[in-house]
């Protein structure tokens, strides 16, 4: 159980130094963490390392793109065609950041859409890769 809760923290998350230089993830992403990763089979181990943009360069393991894919699904963040709903994924911004920040980060997910893959699995795999190793700011779950 320990594992899985350190597993947690570390999903979708590399942990800033600052927060202000952070977005915070809602928690109820977890929840749907879980179930995907018992739909998809994922490998637990990588699960720590999402955070970290080299995984996402020439990664083709299904079960993790597929695991990316479920999650968003479920969270309404992702189209059936793996593509992400830019402007359900800017609601998650938080309210207290400048405007100049807002339009940054909407610009890099609008640009990393943009990324296409061989299916919906990889093309949102594709899209959160990009996010994470473009955006000026880092996912925290803290």
């Amino acid at each position: 159980m320990t594992y899985v809760f350190v597993l947690l923290m570390c999903l979708f998350a590399s942990v800033a130094s600052a927060q202000k230089d952070s977005l915070r993830v809602p928690p109820n992403i977890v929840q749907s963490a879980l179930n995907c990763m018992a739909e998809t089979g994922v490998n637990p181990d990588v699960l720590p390392r999402l955070g970290n943009p080299a995984i996402y360069a020439r990664n083709d393991d299904k079960r993790l793109q597929k695991f990316i894919n479920c999650t968003f699904n479920k969270l309404g963040y992702a189209k059936k065609n793996g593509r992400v709903r830019v402007e359900k994924v800017a609601e998650l911004l938080p309210r207290d950041i400048d405007n100049e920040t807002r339009l940054a980060l909407k610009k890099v997910v609008g640009e990393c859409n943009k990324e296409t893959g061989a299916d919906a699995a990889e093309t949102t795999f594709k899209i959160f890769g990009c996010f994470i190793r473009t955006s000026p700011m880092k996912l925290s779950l803290a």
